[in-house]
């Protein structure tokens, strides 16, 4: 079997397109995806890969949170018809954009008491952290 470490020196120095590159090889050639191979450490994943996971499809939370059932997904950017709409404001602002008016991308949460935040805002220390999971709603 090759060096671990020495495979993973090699990983470290790869350029961002490089990086680019080996998922989509990876992708094309193995069918693993940039969520499958997200960064990890003992305790979990950082925030960047937990970003990632997000942009995969998956739900995150931390292992320090102290809310239970608490996680993160993100809920992708979409244009949205004037008829969905409820509210009147947004309503009017997409009649007055042709009909629609495009929704940006956000990181939703369940929060500990089952309701859901929309914008949600990652604390420094949620920046830092490498303990954070996947897990299934």
């Amino acid at each position: 079997m090759a060096d671990i470490k020495a495979i993973a020196e090699e990983l470290v120095r790869l350029t961002t397109e490089e990086v680019a590159n080996l998922a989509e090889v990876l992708n094309n050639e193995y069918g693993i995806t940039a969520a499958e191979c997200v960064e990890k450490t003992e305790e979990g994943m950082t925030f960047g890969a937990a970003i990632e996971a997000m942009k995969a499809g998956k739900y995150v939370a931390r292992k320090g949170w102290n809310g239970k059932g608490m996680y993160l997904w993100l809920m992708p950017p979409a244009n949205v018809k004037a008829e969905w709409c409820k509210e009147p404001h947004l309503k009017a602002l997409a009649e007055q954009n042709g009909g629609e008016i495009q929704a940006l991308g956000t990181i939703r949460m369940l929060t500990a008491d089952k309701k859901i935040l929309t914008g949600w805002l990652a604390s420094q220390t949620d920046m830092l952290s490498a303990d954070w999971v996947i897990v299934e709603p």
